[in-house]
C-alpha cells in the first residue's frame, strides 16, 4: 500500500518540478546547483547531479519533517537518475510502476510464501 502512495507522491512531485502544475516548490526547497558546494561536505557532493533537490536550513526543522514536500524530495532524490531525467509525465509514471514494481516485488512474495 505504500508502494502506491510513494508512486502518487512522486508523480505529483515530478509534476510540479517540471512546471506542469501551477504548484510550485516552497522556497526552502530548490534544485541542486554548483554554488551549493560550500554548504555541502564533499562526500555527499560527489552524489547530486542537476536533478537533485536540496533543502535549506529552515525545511530542516521537525515541522515539515512529515510534509508532502520534505517527504517527497527525499524519495525523489533517492530515485534513480534514468527516472528523474523523464519529462513526460506518463512516462515518468510508467516507468516509475516498473521501477517500484521490480523493488518491492521481492518482499511482497517473501510476505506471501
Amino acid at each position: 500500500m505504500s508502494e502506491h502512495f510513494e508512486l502518487s507522491d512522486l508523480a505529483l512531485f515530478h509534476r510540479i518540478l517540471y512546471g506542469h502544475t501551477p504548484i510550485k516548490l516552497p522556497p526552502c526547497l530548490h534544485m541542486y546547483t554548483h554554488s551549493d558546494n560550500h554548504s555541502h561536505n564533499t562526500r555527499s557532493q560527489s552524489t547530486k547531479d542537476s536533478i537533485h533537490v536540496v533543502c535549506t536550513e529552515e525545511c530542516r526543522i521537525d515541522v515539515f519533517e512529515y510534509s508532502f514536500f520534505y517527504r517527497t524530495h527525499l524519495v525523489w532524490n533517492n530515485s534513480p537518475l534514468k527516472l528523474r531525467v523523464i519529462i513526460d509525465s506518463e512516462n515518468f509514471v510508467t516507468n516509475t510502476k516498473i521501477h517500484l514494481w521490480e523493488t518491492y516485488r521481492p518482499s511482497i512474495i517473501e510476505g506471501i510464501t
